[in-house]
């Protein structure tokens, strides 16, 4: 049997590491489209683990506040990689539109994969942690006990 972070762990890997290859490889399958096609749908389906991986991970570590963390992440690495992305691909390939250029565009994101997965396996966690706790405040005594009888 293996523990929760570590089966995390293992999903986050198998979304990240075998992507990470896969896309450095497609620039080498050239001009070949059954090739390149067939990269991608492995590459896309290897992708699918990370549900099981660092997407779980928010309800490991905050239950009450999944969603909330669940949005915060996926934003800035959602939204703001999706933003850098072309600002960065466009730099790179600014008057340099070679298929060596292309090559180490799929290198940098195989990189970014690979180097990812690292932080996760690394510092990830699977406890909850102290800021998911809601304590309720005691309920305040009303200044008038006959007012609360009123009303019912």
């Amino acid at each position: 049997k293996i523990s929760l972070l570590t089966a995390r762990k293992i999903f986050n890997s198998i979304s990240q590491v075998f992507p990470a290859i896969l896309i450095i490889l497609l620039p080498y399958a050239g001009c070949d489209v059954v090739g390149v096609i067939a990269l991608q749908v492995v590459l896309m389906f290897c992708n699918g683990s990370m549900s099981s991986g660092h997407f779980a991970t928010a309800v490991d570590l905050t239950p009450n506040f999944a969603g909330t963390l669940f949005g915060i992440t996926n934003t800035v690495s959602g939204g703001g990689m999706g933003a850098l992305s072309p600002v960065v691909v466009g730099s790179i390939l600014q008057d340099n539109v070679t298929w060596s250029a292309w090559k180490g565009i799929f290198w940098m994101t195989g990189s970014i994969y690979f180097t990812g997965n690292l932080f996760y396996v690394f510092l990830a966690k699977a406890d909850p942690q102290p800021w998911n706790s809601i304590e309720a405040k005691p309920a305040e005594e009303p200044d008038n006990p006959e007012a609360v009888e009123s009303s019912h």
